[in-house]
């Protein structure tokens, strides 16, 4: 074989699945128990899409400060149990959170 002379071209379609999960929230809540400050972290987190709950429902104090791509919230005036965290989503996300 002298050489190569033949030129190929591929036309090439590509087709996206699973692209609506970019629009999906990631959330980080730590310390997940903890005996005052927890911390929420996670893309499109901020004071107004979030907020924590009592078993019975009932909407506690709003966070103690905005902080970098999330929101934290003190804990320490709680008494020991169960709250809820709940993301104002689609979805309304509900994630446990312990206070010690």
């Amino acid at each position: 074989m002298a050489g190569c002379d033949s030129i190929i071209t591929i036309d090439l379609s590509l087709g996206y699945t699973g692209l609506n999960h970019f629009d999906e929230i990631v959330l980080n809540v730590f310390p997940n128990s903890t005996t005052g400050i927890v911390n929420i972290i996670g893309n499109r987190i901020d004071q107004n899409t979030i907020r924590i709950n009592n078993v019975y429902g009932r909407e506690l104090a709003p966070p103690l400060y905005s902080i970098d791509q999330g929101v934290r919230y003190n804990l320490s005036d709680l008494a020991s149990g169960v709250y809820f965290i709940v993301l104002n989503n689609d979805n309304h996300t509900v994630i446990r959170i312990i206070r010690d």
